[in-house]
Parts: C-alpha cells; structure tokens; sequence
C-alpha cells in the first residue's frame, strides 16, 4: 500500500517536536520536514525516527533563492546552504530535498549563471546520493529551464496547491510528470482573480475543504509512474477552525483526508 505522510503542522497546542508519536499512532507512515535557516533539523528528524516515522523529503530554504540567478555573491552562498541540506539529507538517509527555482513575484531573468550554478548543485547532490525535487510555484520559464538540463538523476516535485492557485492553466504533470519525485498536497479556493497571482490564494488546507478536482489530480498521479508516499503540506494560519480543533483532532481529519485520496489514487 502507498504511505502516507504530512509535514508537522505549526501554531498547534502540541509542538512541532512533539507531533510525531501521535501522527505514528494514527497511521502516518512518513514526514516532511523543513530545514529553514535556524531550523534545528537533527533534533527535529531524530524526534521523527524515534517515533517510527519515516523522512519522506525534506524541504529546503526558499527566501533567498532568486539571488542564484544574479551574478552576484549572495547567489554563491545560496548554493552553499543547499549543498549543506544535501549534506544532512546524505548523512540522515533522507532520499530526496524539495527546492523553489524562483520565490514570490518579479524573480530575475533566467541567466546562464543560475542555470550553471543548479546544474553544479545537481551534480553535487547526486554524488551524495540525494535526489533533488524542483517544485512548480509560480509560472515563471526558470523551472522549466532548471528540469531539462539538470539530468535524469533529479525531479519535480508537484505542488498540487500552487499549481490551481498560481498557475491554474498548466498542467505541470503533462509538462514533468515522468519525472515526479515528490508531492505537496493541500486545497484551495484556486486563482481568485483571472491572470492575477496572489499569495493569499495558497491557502494549504486539507484536502477536500477547497475546490480543487481532486479525482482529476488522483488520476494524474496514479498514471504517473510515481510510487512514493502521498504527502500533505497543509497550515492552520489561514484556517481558524483547524487551530480551534487542536493538534489532535486536526491530525485525525488530516489522515482521514489522506487516507481518502489514497483510496483514489489506488
């Protein structure tokens, strides 16, 4: 059967660190976690494994990313920080490490040094052994660029939120989904004003709060040949009722929801 997995949920009356012997209990197979700057990762992923968690991916920085497509120093040491998330993911047995090509509006051009700077951090990940996962965010060509000269080692991850909130006319699985290494799962309201990209539309709620066509997305990913875990990315911050649940009954609706899709993917 496919696993299941979610991210730990924030703002919860039981702290992130402390989510994972319940998630385990309810059925969770796996976990996403983040490695922000300042995001204490070890203590985090070795709270996730004594729980009897699996790490399905970990998702790495995203807030300075656009600095890699200037010829400038900042881009250099975005490289650096990733190459220190591939690092942990080497060391830690974690398969796979989620990045943005671009972040938010207006991201520089594609430049032959943010193509030459992936491509070494591709090459660095893969020597690791650490599969790296580019994920659809807004509509913008350096993603694109990014997934056809990265090589066949490398993937997409598919943003199933950002892809009706961000892009709704794409269909990024025709697009990569032979290559599709991980998934995002979460609903929304989708693009509330034509053409118009706003964040507010990113709502990460469950699945099935939203009017996201959720026989559709199953569909794509059950004839994809992707066979990994099933991962929510969800947040209570645009929800006031899933932070009024608290941490436990909010888990229980979440892997009802997941259990469900499951269902229809299989």
């Amino acid at each position: 059967m496919r696993k299941i997995g979610t991210n730990t949920i924030y703002r919860m009356d039981v702290e992130e660190i402390d989510q994972f012997p319940y998630l385990k209990q309810i059925g969770f197979d796996c976990v996403m976690l983040n490695f922000f700057v300042g995001d204490d990762i070890a203590k985090m992923a070795d709270a996730a494994v004594s729980a009897g968690l699996e790490i399905a991916n970990i998702h790495a920085p995203i807030s300075t990313v656009n600095s890699v497509w200037e010829d400038a120093a900042d881009g250099d040491e975005y490289i650096k920080i990733q190459k220190e998330r591939v690092d942990f993911c080497h060391s830690a047995g974690v398969p796979t490490l989620v990045l943005h090509a671009t972040f938010l509006k207006n991201p520089p051009p594609v430049s032959d040094i943010g193509i030459a700077r992936h491509m070494h951090l591709c090459e660095y990940a893969e020597t690791k052994g650490v599969r790296l996962a580019f994920e659809n965010v807004e509509p913008y060509p350096h993603l694109d660029v990014v997934i056809k000269n990265m090589g066949d080692y490398h993937g997409f991850c598919w943003d199933i939120g950002h892809n009706r909130a961000y892009a709704p006319d794409i269909d990024f699985m025709e697009l990569y989904g032979d290559r599709l290494a991980a998934v995002h799962i979460h609903d929304n309201f989708g693009m509330t004003q034509c053409g118009h990209m706003n964040s507010q539309d990113d709502k990460h709620w469950l699945p099935f709060d939203g009017t996201l066509d959720w026989t559709w997305y199953a569909e794509k990913i059950k004839n994809s040949p992707y066979d990994g875990p099933l991962t929510l990315e969800v947040s209570v911050a645009n929800a006031p009722n899933y932070q009024q649940m608290g941490f436990e009954k909010f888990a229980d609706l979440a892997y009802e929801r997941i259990a469900k899709l499951r269902g229809m993917v299989r």
